[in-house]
């Protein structure tokens, strides 16, 4: 595990300014007065990796996004000491319609999905949930490669 000091003055690929992605990694650098270089900032997942892998610099990405990476040793994770940088995905849809198939399904993969928080998923509308409840909320941990 590194100190969040550790990782002054260093490298990072990171996602596209005003991306959530983007606004979590800036939020992490100010709020432990970081300096970081930006050698390149990308849109796409697959890139940073790449980039990552040609020694480009560290970057923030979802966990799930880079598991066969890390189980191949292609990859390799940073915990950073006293940090848990999760972000937050909602799902919603109207409540005079029924999920179509694809959506149940989507609400029960993230449900079923291994870590995270759900808060609540209701797979018919009903007037009886409230708005806040409807949909599903999941928390994931994200990965410094």
């Amino acid at each position: 595990a590194v100190d969040p000091k550790d990782l002054d003055g260093r490298s990072f690929v990171l996602h596209e300014a005003g991306s959530v992605p983007r606004l979590l990694a800036d939020e992490f650098f100010a709020r432990h007065d970081l300096e970081v270089d930006v050698p390149m900032e990308v849109s796409h997942i697959e890139s940073m990796k790449a980039l990552v892998r040609e020694g480009a610099g560290i970057a923030f990405v979802s966990r799930c996004s880079v598991l066969p990476d890390l189980e191949g040793g292609v990859l390799g994770e940073i915990e950073i000491v006293g940090e848990k940088l999760t972000r937050s995905f909602y799902f919603v849809h109207r409540r005079e319609r029924a999920s179509s198939i694809p959506m149940r399904h989507l609400y029960h993969t993230i449900r079923d999905w291994e870590g995270g928080n759900e808060v609540a998923i209701h797979d018919s509308p009903s007037a009886s949930y409230d708005l806040p409840e409807w949909g599903t909320h999941k928390n994931t941990q994200m990965a410094v490669l």
